[in-house]
């Protein structure tokens, strides 16, 4: 899945996940399981892969457990919109950096501190708005385990351990971490 396109869809199609939200929680309600399947397992032509449309569903998909990404208001559908947005050329960078040594290992870790620091901290702030505008509430413990708590934990977990791996850049000067 390319995280950038995704946040396309978003700020494209917002309106069209705002219209198709109310519907999926009508339809869905305590079954929000079954709206995550309808949407992994439904068929989608090749040439809609690409689509903006078919990402957005993805957006509606998910906001039957946060209904923040429906909401061009809130924390949650910004955070992401945000860090699409602003974190593309830094992965790039260290993506090609990682491969190819273009920059002192030094100059690389630092731009991992900052990348990874924003992801970590925008995952952090995310959860204490799910949590503090009790956006659990309705949903099953399983349910917020996987959907939210998992999908969440992989935003929180690697961007640590991409944290210590720039730090090791920085100390060590270095590209040994990659080894």
């Amino acid at each position: 899945m390319r995280v950038h396109q995704v946040v396309f869809a978003a700020i494209v199609r917002i309106d069209a996940i705002e219209a198709k939200h109310p519907a999926l929680l009508e339809t869905y309600r305590g079954r929000e399981l079954e709206c995550v399947k309808a949407y992994f397992f439904s068929k989608v032509p090749l040439g809609k892969i690409f689509s903006a449309d078919t990402w957005a569903d993805l957006w509606a998909t998910y906001s039957v457990f946060d209904e923040s990404y429906a909401d061009r208001k809130s924390f949650g559908f910004f955070i992401d919109v945000g860090n699409g947005f602003s974190t593309l050329v830094p992965t790039l960078l260290l993506l090609y950096g990682m491969t190819f040594e273009i920059v002192p290992a030094w100059v690389l870790g630092v731009l991992g501190v900052m990348f990874h620091g924003q992801m970590w901290y925008g995952t952090l702030v995310y959860f204490g708005s799910f949590l503090f505008n009790r956006r659990y509430v309705g949903h099953t413990p399983g349910n917020l385990a996987i959907f939210v708590g998992l999908t969440n934990g992989l935003w929180f977990t690697f961007p640590v351990l991409g944290f210590w791996a720039a730090i090791r850049l920085i100390v060590d000067d270095g590209f040994a971490v990659f080894l």
